[in-house]
């Protein structure tokens, strides 16, 4: 986790940009893989509710994320790193781009 940067990125399915950061060498598929703050995390999630129902466990310290079309759901669990504890939402398995400032 030493290589990750500030950066800002965008969903397929949303037009706004969200501040995360990235491992410029780490890609799933050639899409990023972003790391969000804990408030951004709600926020990508909360701007996506109608499309992907999510809950927050306080006590695990995880996002529980029960998209409509999958078989089971997605568990983002914090990440210690030098910039606070950061949340993968959807990393190797949404499709994230880049933006450049």
């Amino acid at each position: 986790m030493n290589n990750l940067i500030p950066a800002l990125v965008t969903g397929s399915w949303t037009d706004k940009v969200y501040p995360c950061y990235l491992d410029p060498n780490t890609h799933w598929n050639g899409f990023a893989c972003p790391y969000f703050t804990q408030a951004v995390a709600e926020e990508v999630l909360s701007s996506a509710t109608e499309q992907v129902p999510y809950s927050w466990e306080f006590d695990d310290d995880t996002f529980t994320v029960n998209h409509p079309d999958a078989d089971e759901a997605e568990v983002y669990g914090g990440t210690p790193t030098e910039h606070g504890t950061l949340y993968a939402i959807g990393a190797w398995s949404w499709c994230w781009e880049r933006v450049e400032s």
